[in-house]
């Protein structure tokens, strides 16, 4: 076979060890990039963490600066990690006009809800305590998944409170009072009847009532003609009553969920882009 020799023009692109890791780093989102720096300070003695960008430049910007108005300087000017108040960070959900300038959401918790509650009442220092044991017992969907008699034990053994199955129940009454309607239920049918109980009073929803207290079984399986029989109605007024009843949430709780999982699931934004003076 006869040796050749050729020229041969072909464009590739190669990427450099270095530029693969910066590819990488930029596809992380903030917090997985910070908890990535973290990391690596630590693993390695050599690096050491940098000034900031407006450290940095602060001399360079002392002129220009004289010439900013007070309006024209926004939040980023002066935002950090260490100097945000707490009561800046707390998103509460609810929406306010400066929200979308903070780059930070740590979202209440249902535990921290029912608790900030529960400051407004006015309990002597053991039912407060045992309150507050009750709302520790409320799980991720807002049910109490202790009983009583089980809280009365834990609290005569663990805080040396001893108080009766009765009062505990009355705490709990009050604690059902809070928002979310439905919190603090211990099944289903309790739940769905707490927030029955705070609708406007209708024919509808005394009747949902019913159904829920006297035939929830039957409700539950289906057997919508027998409770059609038993509350001698029509099949219209009883697809408003399912409406009524579909209309409730089953899981209170989800609307907050916990906070860190809330946190990890707010958008952060990787760059903030702001003008001055054009």
């Amino acid at each position: 076979m006869a040796l050749k020799q050729q020229l041969q023009l072909k464009q590739q692109q190669k990427l450099s060890p270095l530029q693969m890791q910066v590819i990488k780093l930029t596809e992380l989102p903030s917090l997985e990039l910070e908890e990535r720096i973290k990391q690596e300070l630590e693993d390695n003695p050599a690096l050491e963490e940098g000034q900031d960008y407006e450290d940095i430049n602060e001399d360079f910007d002392n002129d220009s600066d004289e010439n900013i108005s007070q309006e024209d300087i926004t939040l980023g000017d002066y935002l950090n990690d260490e100097e945000v108040p707490d009561f800046r960070l707390k998103d509460n959900n609810k929406l306010s006009s400066d929200r979308q300038e903070i780059p930070f959401a740590i979202a209440e918790s249902l535990n921290e809800h029912l608790l900030e509650q529960l400051g407004e009442c006015d309990f002597n220092d053991d039912d407060l305590k045992s309150a507050e044991y009750i709302i520790g017992n409320i799980d991720e969907s807002g049910y109490l998944d202790r009983s009583l008699s089980a809280i009365s034990d834990d609290l005569i053994f663990q805080q040396n409170i001893d108080i009766s199955i009765d009062n505990l129940e009355k705490l709990l009454k009050i604690i059902q009072t809070f928002d979310p309607a439905g919190i603090g239920a211990r099944d289903l049918k309790e739940c769905l009847l707490l927030q029955l109980e705070r609708k406007e009073n209708s024919d509808i929803v005394d009747l949902s009532k019913r159904v829920i207290k006297d035939y929830f079984d039957e409700f539950s399986k289906k057997h919508y003609e027998k409770i059609i029989h038993y509350l001698k109605i029509d099949e219209a007024t009883f697809k408003e009553i399912i409406q009524e009843i579909t209309t409730l949430n089953p899981k209170p709780g989800n609307n907050w969920g916990d906070s860190l999982a809330q946190s990890m699931n707010t958008i952060v934004p990787d760059f903030i882009v702001e003008v001055y003076n054009g």
